[in-house]
């Protein structure tokens, strides 16, 4: 019991370490750790937010998505000296720089593919709430409609 106490503090502290040293290159990794839900629900059914919520929720994704984009740059530059940097010409020098050159590739690929998740979902939320404020809209007129110019001007 007592091994498995310390083996859990230790890998504690190794993702604590992990983290401070991806917080030193990327900046803040996890902006997101005290955002409260903006949607929700009563017995497993979903209400989608408010049109000023749904705003507030852009600008939350907005802005990650411009933090992915900026640190797309920095990837690009790694990629970049990569490519222009001169190596010894040995087996294991152009090995390792193949080899990092690869990985650098395949963290754009998912770097790219996140971006692009993320600039899909602002259109989706977009979307919504252009449907909300619709809904909103229709739901007026009925009332004026209804009752007898309730908010006529």
């Amino acid at each position: 019991m007592g091994q498995d106490i310390a083996a859990g503090a230790a890998a504690g502290a190794a993702v604590g370490q992990a983290e401070m040293a991806a917080r030193s290159i990327w900046g803040e990794v996890s902006p997101w750790d005290t955002e409260r839900p903006l949607a929700g629900g009563v017995s497993g059914g979903f209400e989608f937010p408010s049109v000023e919520k749904i705003d507030e929720l852009l600008g939350l994704w907005r802005a990650r998505a411009d933090g992915i984009a900026q640190r797309g740059i920095t990837l690009r530059q790694i990629a970049n000296a990569i490519m222009l940097g001169s190596v010894a010409e040995d087996e294991a020098s152009t090995g390792y720089t193949s080899e990092l050159s690869r990985s650098v590739g395949l963290l754009q690929q998912q770097h790219d593919s996140m971006l692009k998740y993320i600039q899909d979902y602002i259109g989706k939320l977009e979307r919504v709430k252009a449907g909300k404020q619709a809904g909103e809209q229709d739901t007026v007129d009925d009332l004026k409609r209804g009752t007898g110019d309730v908010y006529a001007t």
